[in-house]
Formats: structure tokens, sequence, C-alpha cells
């Protein structure tokens, strides 16, 4: 219950147990095997360094700025380019927003927070990062592993398998061969995907982001063909 660091006791047997610190003992003592007790330890330098290059950072060997807290390096993405980014890995809400509000205090400019999940992007949370013009980036949205079993860029829009973002390089061949394939032209695309011109172009030139909706649909049709595509207003960069 609550907040409950158990301590872990080693029986002569070989058994282990997990009691409870609190005072009153509420939680119920947890036999456990010996694999329930090991520690692993997570390499920060190998994480970073795997996570940084589809997120679109610049990595540095991480700097720890608290307990779970590491400055990873600078952001090289469209629309956060020359950013301080920063991994945090807290379990805890209220350590997280106080994280947060210290780092937001000392920085005189937007930053790039990492977290793995989404669970800490609260109205809070939110309020306190775009005051001061900074981003959020949950790594359960954005990344997925690839058939080389190497981290990747992913697209999940909220409604399917997540797809692979097409690297800034390749996507004109990418169209061309769509085009091709399709006997389409790229007007058939951008309206397929429900975009405007203008940011067809931007998600063709990397100017904007890979987890935006817009590049999220207009990777849909590449992966799908026209299938993918359903009426619907066309949508800015801003949706």
């Amino acid at each position: 219950m609550g907040y409950c660091p158990r301590r872990i006791v080693d029986h002569p047997n070989g058994e282990y147990v997990a009691l409870c610190r609190d005072p009153h003992e509420r939680c119920e003592r947890v036999t456990l095997v010996r694999r329930d007790v090991l520690l692993q330890e997570l390499d920060i330098t190998t994480f970073v360094k795997g996570i940084a290059a589809p997120l679109g950072v610049r990595w540095q060997i991480p700097i720890a700025r608290g307990k779970g807290i590491w400055a990873v390096g600078v952001s090289d993405a469209p629309g956060t380019r020359g950013q301080p980014a920063f991994l945090a890995l807290l379990h805890d809400r209220q350590h997280f927003v106080g994280f947060l509000q210290r780092l937001l205090l000392h920085q005189s400019g937007p930053l790039v927070v990492i977290a793995p999940t989404a669970r800490h992007r609260t109205v809070e949370v939110l309020e306190l990062l775009q005051a001061h013009r900074s981003t959020f980036l949950a790594l359960e949205e954005l990344l997925f592993l690839g058939e080389n079993g190497r981290i990747v860029a992913g697209l999940t829009g909220g409604d399917g398998p997540a797809l692979a973002a097409t690297p800034v390089a390749e996507r004109p061949s990418a169209v061309r061969a769509f085009m091709k394939r399709h006997k389409c032209k790229v007007k058939d695309i951008h309206e397929a995907a429900g975009v405007h011109q203008t940011d067809y172009y931007r998600w063709l030139k990397g100017t904007i982001q890979d987890h935006y909706s817009t590049s999220i649909a207009i990777e849909k049709i590449l992966a799908s063909g026209f299938q993918a595509s359903r009426p619907r207003k066309r949508r800015s960069v801003e949706d």
C-alpha cells in the first residue's frame, strides 16, 4: 500500500522474503525466488546512444542532474533544433513535476524532456512545458524495434501498428516509386492524406517532425496505398 520500499531478507535455507517497511506492516510478506532478487543495472550511456539518433538528438555522455535525470545532448530535430535534451527516468509523478520545475527555473530557453512513457504527460506538466515553449517526448510513442533488431523512429497515429519513418534523404525516391506504382500525382498523395500541399513539401524536406499528424498521414498512404485514406478535412501541421 502506498509507498512501501520492501526489505529483502535472505534466509539460511536459500529462501527470500520481501517484508513491508511500513511501521504497521500493512503489506503481506511475499516469498521470492532467486531470480526475483537479482539486481539489474541500466547502462545509461549505451541506452542514450541507442535512442538518440532516432529521436534526432546529437548525443553526449550523459551527465547526471539528479537521481534518475540526465542531460543527454542537443536536439537536431526540426522544431527543437539547438535545444538541450534531458532524459527523466522517474516513477513517481510528484518527483517528475518537481524535477521539471527546478529544470525550467534554471533554463533561459526551451528544452526537450524525454521520458519512457506518456504517463507523466498531465495538464500540469504540459502547462509548465508550454509556458517555456518546451517539448515532451515519450519513447513508447516514437520508437520501436526494427526488423534488424535496431531501435528506429516509429509512427503509430494512435490506431495501428508502428510504421518506420521514411528517412528524409529517401523520401523523393519513395514518392517517385509510389507514383509510378499507383499511376498518380503528388496532388493525389497529399489529398488522400488530408494534408495541405505546403505541409506535404515540409514533410518531404524534413522540416516537420515525424510524429506530427501530417507526417503520419503521409507515411500511411505511402505504406498502405490509397486504401489507407478516408474522407477527412485537410489538416495543418499544428493539428
